[in-house]
C-alpha cells in the first residue's frame, strides 16, 4: 500500500470540541451529521490582561447618571449570552456580554444565574484597574456611528466603577444609570467597544471590597437605520435581531425536522431567506418543512462509491465505529492535549438523537489529580475501528459561535512514523474553526519528514458565505499524489506530493 506522505499511513477520524486559549484542530465521515452545541454560558478562560479602554480618568460624570439621555429609536441591543473569558475584549462576539477577570493581577469573577431580567456576577477585584472587566459590543457597530446608551447597574457596596473611561460613583444596593451619546471609537488596542466597564479602579472610592455586581440590558439606539429580522419555528420566535441597513442577517442553526420530514429553509410567504442578501426592511421568516427525508447536494467526485458512513440514526454512538476519549490527554502522554486546553473530556457530552451527533461543551467543574477544570466537552475517534488510505471523506457539520471554542474534524495516522506516534507522525485537519470567527474555517496539513519536531505545515483559511452555525459540508479528497480540501464543494486548498516534499 502506497502512502501519500511518509508520516501518514492509515487515517482514522476524530471529532472534538476543545476549549483553548487559541484555537486550532478537526474531523468526521461520509455524509454524517455532527452538531456542536455548547451550553450558552460555556467559554474558557485564559491569558493576558487587556482592556477595551484607556486607563480610567477621574474626569466625566461623578454620579451614576450623566445628563445625556438616549434618543428615542429602535433598541438595537441584543445578547445571545453572558460569557466568561480571559484573553482580550477583541475576542468577544458582538451581541454578547463578556466578563473578563485578569489573570496575574488578582482579579476573580464568576457569572451567576440571570433572574428577572437582571444579569449578575460575583467578583473580587484588585488595585489593578483592569482586574475585573465587563464588555459589550453592539452588532454591526462601525467607527463614527452615533450611539445613545442607557445602562442600569447596581453594586453591593459604596464605591466607584469606570464605564467607557469615566469614573462613576455607586451607592450600595441602589440602581444607577450610565447614559451617554457619541460616536463609536476604537480603543487604544484598535478595537471597537460599545460598553467597557472596570471594577478594579485605583481610587479610594473603588469597589475593591465588593462581591456582587448586577446590571440590566442596556438600551442602545443608533443614528444609522436598523431593521428587525425574526426567525420562527412553529410560531415560536427562536432568534430576533436588529440588522443594520445594508448588512446581512445570520440565521439560527437549522431546526430539527419532525419525523418523516426535512428542513426546507426559512420563508417569508413564498420568499426564501437568502443569507447573502443585504437587509433593507423588517422581515419575519418561518421554518418550512417538507415531506420526505430530503436530498442534499452531492460533492462526491466521479468514480467513487460509498465504503463506510454513519448517519447517527440510532440512540447512541456505534461502538464498532467510534470511541470516546476521556480526560485531559494523560493516557496518550500529552497533558492537556499539548495545547493547554481548558476542558475535561467526558463520554456523556457526546449524544445521538434525531439523526445527529451532538458534542456539547458545558460549564461544569471537574478535576484530575491535583488539577481542576471548569469545562467539559467530548472528543470521539475511529482509531482501531475505521481507517483508510486514500479516498474521499466528508461531513455535514454545524458549529457553535463563541470565544474560546475550538471545534475540529481531523484525521491522525493509525500507525507511527519511525516508531514515533502523533504529533511526529502527522495530522490532516479537514476543518478547524475558531468560535469567535463564525465566517471562517481552515484546513491544514502537519508532519515531520525526519522523525523529529514538525517541519512541514500548510494551512488555508476559507471564508464562508453564511455563518458556520448553519450546516456546511467539509471534505478532503486524498489521492496518491495530491490532497484537495473543500467546503460545500468549493476547493480552497490543493497540495501535490511533489510540492509538499519540496517544502513550505
Amino acid at each position: 500500500m502506497k502512502r501519500l506522505f511518509p508520516c501518514l499511513i492509515l487515517a482514522p477520524i476524530l471529532l472534538s470540541c476543545s476549549l483553548a486559549p487559541d484555537p486550532s484542530s478537526s474531523g468526521t465521515p461520509s455524509s454524517e451529521q455532527a452538531s456542536f452545541e455548547p451550553a450558552l454560558d460555556s467559554l474558557p478562560s485564559s491569558s493576558q490582561p487587556s482592556s477595551s479602554s484607556e486607563a480610567p480618568s477621574s474626569e466625566g460624570s461623578s454620579s451614576a447618571a450623566s445628563s445625556l439621555a438616549p434618543e428615542a429609536g429602535e433598541d438595537i441591543f441584543y445578547s445571545s449570552s453572558f460569557r466568561e473569558g480571559g484573553e482580550d475584549s477583541s475576542s468577544s462576539a458582538p451581541g454578547n456580554f463578556y466578563l473578563w477577570s485578569g489573570y496575574g493581577c488578582g482579579g476573580e469573577a464568576k457569572i451567576l444565574e440571570k433572574e428577572g431580567g437582571v444579569y449578575s456576577f460575583s467578583y473580587k477585584a484588585s488595585t489593578n484597574w483592569w482586574s475585573v472587566q465587563l464588555f459589550y459590543q453592539a452588532p454591526y457597530a462601525e467607527e463614527g456611528e452615533e450611539l445613545s446608551i442607557s445602562f442600569p447597574f447596581c453594586s453591593d457596596v459604596d464605591g466607584a466603577i469606570t464605564i467607557n473611561g469615566s469614573t462613576l460613583s455607586c451607592k450600595a444596593g441602589e440602581w444607577g444609570v450610565y447614559e451617554s451619546k457619541g460616536p463609536v471609537r476604537k480603543n487604544s488596542q484598535g478595537y471597537l467597544s460599545t460598553l467597557s466597564l472596570q471594577l478594579g479602579v485605583e481610587s479610594p472610592f473603588s469597589c475593591l471590597s465588593g462581591s456582587l455586581f448586577r446590571f440590566k440590558a442596556p438600551r442602545i439606539s443608533s443614528s444609522s437605520p436598523y431593521h428587525r429580522v425574526d426567525f420562527l419555528v412553529d410560531g415560536k420566535n427562536v432568534k430576533s435581531l436588529p440588522v443594520k441597513e445594508g448588512k446581512k442577517a445570520v440565521p439560527p442553526s437549522d431546526p430539527i425536522a419532525p419525523s418523516g420530514k426535512h428542513f426546507a429553509g426559512w420563508y417569508e410567504g413564498e420568499a426564501r431567506f437568502d443569507g447573502d442578501a443585504p437587509i433593507f426592511a423588517t422581515h419575519s421568516y418561518s421554518a418550512r418543512f417538507a415531506s420526505g427525508e430530503g436530498s442534499l447536494p452531492s460533492y462526491v467526485p466521479e468514480g467513487y462509491s460509498l465504503s463506510w458512513s454513519d448517519e447517527f440514526s440510532g440512540s447512541a454512538l456505534d461502538p464498532s465505529s467510534w470511541e470516546c476519549q476521556k480526560g485531559i490527554g494523560q493516557d496518550v502522554g500529552l497533558w492537556e492535549w499539548g495545547n493547554q486546553e481548558k476542558q475535561y473530556y467526558k463520554a456523556e457530552n457526546a449524544t445521538v438523537r434525531d439523526g445527529r451527533l451532538r458534542i456539547e461543551a458545558k460549564r461544569e467543574d471537574t478535576s484530575y489529580g491535583s488539577s481542576s477544570y471548569r469545562y467539559t466537552s467530548a472528543r470521539i475517534r475511529s482509531a482501531g475501528k475505521v481507517s483508510f488510505a486514500h479516498g474521499y471523506v466528508e461531513a455535514r457539520i454545524s458549529l457553535p459561535e463563541g470565544r474560546g471554542l475550538w471545534p475540529a474534524f481531523w484525521m491522525l495516522p493509525e500507525g507511527s512514523f519511525e516508531g514515533k506516534g502523533w504529533p511526529y507522525s502527522g495530522e490532516i485537519d479537514i476543518m478547524e474553526a475558531r468560535g469567535r470567527l463564525p465566517y471562517q474555517t481552515s484546513s491544514a496539513l502537519h508532519c515531520s519528514l525526519n522523525g523529529g519536531n514538525e517541519d512541514r505545515c500548510l494551512t488555508s483559511v476559507h471564508d464562508l458565505s453564511s455563518s458556520f452555525s448553519s450546516f456546511h459540508t467539509y471534505s478532503v479528497l486524498w489521492e496518491e499524489n495530491r490532497m484537495v480540501f473543500s467546503v460545500d464543494g468549493t476547493s480552497h486548498l490543493e497540495v501535490s506530493r511533489s510540492e509538499w516534499m519540496g517544502g513550505y
